[in-house]
């Protein structure tokens, strides 16, 4: 049920969504059509009720405005998020004020005589202590709107920076092995701690470094694909990479693996991630990366993905300065997977020389192979 507005008495209340009927409410009336109107009809005469008190100076001068002040204390702002903070400072501007003229009625004979004297002595030195706290007041109460503002503005700021992709849409990977697979289980051959594989599709990878003799265990966003896959005999997690490593200790990690959705994290994501990987992974620990390249995202990509995805993948020379940046020495870019290049270049030989100009320029706009995996090792950070 909606409170009646501040002030306005004479108004009619609404029911958003009438509570179900109990049991025999149907056969009493009070849910059918008729005992609804009655209702109405009941609430109508309330108001006109009121309104003949207030009008007969029966309801005391303020009382209502009391009545709100006192319903907007003791009750939970209405609104989420910003608009109950504005809620709240205007409750705090509405207190400031202090009002002097103390109520002087009183039951007992002489009662009202003595609290005006009263009043009236004490007035001119209360008033002094009211003035300077009242500025003191207001002087808070610009200043909670001035932070309101700023919060609004930085509320703004963020959401447009927070990834915008749902949590049921998920970079996905190509089932089976790939074919940088070989080269990150060369790489992590010889760590000495557990490796972490973040969105491990069917964990392929996985048992791979497990059958090598390496602790390896998966990550998956997706609760389905986790539990299919632990239930294989694999030790899936239904956690985000960012998540999963806050929860860690400081050198937890003999080695990791990256792929997925650590692509679309963008410039600010991937720093906050390799900061995280920097405490969590040992000295000599290795870090391989898989991604697409910028160029084959929007054709490779899945259509969701690449639309709704805060960023887009980076280059590897990007992410190499990154890693160098937070500890890491990268050691090999390797590329691989789909390369229209060279398919180009082997389509085309034997062409006629008039498209030869054609093909050429063509071939420079391709970037090669859609995809890369650089492997890093970690190094103590000196700075």
């Amino acid at each position: 049920m909606r409170r009646r507005p501040p002030g306005d008495i004479n108004c009619v209340v609404h029911f958003d969504d009438p509570p179900s009927a109990p049991v025999g409410a149907e056969r009493s009336g009070v849910n059918t059509g008729e005992g609804r109107r009655a209702l109405g009809r009941a609430l109508v005469e309330i108001d006109e009720e009121v309104a003949r008190q207030r009008a007969s100076g029966a309801v005391p001068a303020g009382f209502e405005n009391e009545l709100d002040r006192m319903f907007a204390e003791l009750t939970p702002h209405e609104g989420v998020g910003d608009q109950a903070l504005r809620r709240g400072v205007a409750l705090v501007e509405h207190s400031a004020a202090i009002d002097l003229q103390t109520p002087v009625a009183s039951r007992r004979p002489g009662g009202s005589f003595i609290k005006r004297v009263v009043r009236a002595a004490v007035g001119w030195y209360v008033r002094f202590f009211v003035s300077q706290f009242s500025r003191f007041a207001l002087a808070v109460a610009r200043a909670l709107n001035l932070v309101t503002e700023d919060l609004d503005r930085l509320h703004q700021e963020v959401s447009a920076l927070r990834p915008s992709i749902p949590g049921e849409i998920v970079v996905m990977q190509a089932p089976g092995e790939r074919w940088w697979s070989p080269l990150a289980l060369s790489a992590l051959s010889g760590v000495s701690g557990p490796v972490l594989h973040s969105e491990c599709g069917a964990g392929t990878l996985i048992r791979a470094l497990r059958v090598a003799g390496i602790d390896a265990y998966g990550l998956d966003p997706s609760a389905t694909s986790a539990g299919s896959v632990t239930s294989s005999g694999l030790d899936v997690r239904c956690e985000m990479v960012i998540d999963h490593l806050r929860s860690l200790p400081t050198g937890a990690l003999g080695g990791a693996v990256l792929e997925g959705s650590v692509q679309v994290l963008g410039p600010r994501g991937c720093t906050q991630l390799l900061s995280l990987l920097s405490s969590r992974i040992l000295h000599k620990g290795v870090l391989v990366i898989a991604s697409l390249t910028p160029e084959a995202w929007g054709r490779a990509a899945d259509p969701l993905v690449a639309d709704l995805a805060p960023a887009h993948p980076l280059h590897a020379e990007t992410w190499s300065y990154l890693l160098a940046r937070n500890g890491f020495v990268p050691i090999e870019v390797h590329r691989g997977g789909t390369d229209l290049r060279t398919q180009l270049q082997q389509s085309s030989t034997g062409a006629p020389r008039a498209n030869e100009a054609f093909l050429e320029v063509l071939g420079a706009l391709l970037s090669g192979p859609d995809e890369y995996l650089i492997i890093a090792v970690r190094e103590v950070d000196e700075r």
